[in-house]
């Protein structure tokens, strides 16, 4: 019986031995299989936020469409900066008001529409650089557009050609075979600003000393005093176009950030990137 004992005793560690490798070969396995299929659908799940990120991609124009109705009752929201570059490569940057889009100049209704003002030293800086940028915040919406791309001016100013060349002005100006409708447009623009905004117009020089140059006859509201209707555009009115090129698109709220690029042939392609 104690010989029976002892053989029991000695085999029994080493069967405990045996049982405690399998387990930890068991445990091991089921570890290994669980880490796998942990690592499977992280994985997965990365890739399919990957596949929705760039599948979630939006025209740049529709997104700013959606944040201009989000934004109409705003007062502001139609301000936007627009950064220029003078000879020297010294920055500018100055507010504007954005007035729409212009149809007339074609790219599908995408050319963004402002006015300003022949004598402003903007003028200068565009006609030798016309590659310029633009920044539109959305505050209600926390959203940001930096449209970057080619400023063309509309103007019917003869004072220009005594600054600039007329080889420099065809360059600024938008194609020969579009004047004629967008002259068209800027006359409606004049007409549809308000009648505070037209005498600006008729003020002296912008950026002069005030008191440097006379004050001459300003018409009340831009307006004939017998008929009381818009009088034509004086010829310092200019519409300015910018025809973008690449709009790079920021919402703080969702931390989504997407580039538009627009390629030779007129096609834009957008990218979801990391903001």
């Amino acid at each position: 019986r104690r010989a029976t004992l002892r053989s029991i005793a000695a085999v029994a560690p080493r069967a405990w031995c045996m049982r405690a490798k399998l387990s930890f070969v068991l445990m091991s396995a089921i570890g290994e299989a669980t880490t796998s299929a942990v690592a499977r659908a992280v994985a997965d799940t990365t890739t399919s936020s990957v596949a929705r990120a760039v599948a979630g991609t939006v025209p740049w124009h529709e997104r700013l469409d959606r944040s201009i109705g989000k934004s109409k009752k705003d007062r502001g929201a139609n301000f936007v900066q627009i950064a220029t570059v003078d000879r020297l490569g010294a920055p500018h940057c100055r507010t504007v008001v954005m007035r729409g889009f212009e149809a007339a100049a074609g790219e599908g209704g995408d050319v963004l529409r402002m006015v300003t003002d022949t004598r402003s030293d903007k003028i200068c800086e565009l006609i030798a650089r016309p590659e310029c940028e633009l920044v539109w915040w959305f505050g209600k919406s926390s959203e940001q557009y930096r449209i970057s791309g080619r400023m063309e001016l509309v103007a019917d100013d003869p004072m220009l050609l005594r600054s600039f060349t007329a080889e420099a002005l065809a360059a600024a100006a938008p194609a020969p075979e579009q004047r004629e409708a967008l002259m068209a447009a800027r006359k409606q623009q004049w007409g549809n600003l308000s009648d505070q905004s037209r005498e600006q117009w008729f003020m002296p020089t912008p950026g002069k000393p005030v008191g440097e140059e006379p004050v001459g006859n300003v018409p009340a509201g831009g307006r004939d005093v017998e008929s009381g209707k818009v009088v034509e555009p004086p010829e310092s009115f200019a519409l300015l176009l910018l025809r973008p090129r690449r709009v790079d698109y920021l919402c703080l709220s969702g931390n989504l950030r997407q580039i538009d690029l627009r390629s030779p042939e007129c096609d834009w392609t957008g990218v979801i990137v990391v903001g």
